[in-house]
């Protein structure tokens, strides 16, 4: 059970982090419908740890990086 909780936690911390690249990025190039999925996005992160749903975490965690490493190339 640890290493599931230690596992979500790296997960949760590279999902903020790459979130916040996502947000550097967007606002490097200044695309509006970019941005307004990236603010939808957060707030979803937000609620799902509020609400503490780890599976849905998770989820968000691994989509968020992959959505950075995708602006990455793009961009």
């Amino acid at each position: 059970m640890k290493i599931v909780n230690f596992y979500l936690i790296v997960l949760i911390i590279l999902g903020i982090l790459s979130h916040i690249y996502i947000g550097v990025k967007v606002l490097a190039i200044k695309v509006r419908l970019i941005f307004i999925l990236y603010i939808i996005a957060v707030c979803a992160y937000a609620v799902v740890l509020i609400s503490g749903m780890t599976v849905l975490i998770s989820i968000f965690s691994f989509s968020s990086m992959v959505i950075a490493i995708i602006l990455h190339f793009l961009i």
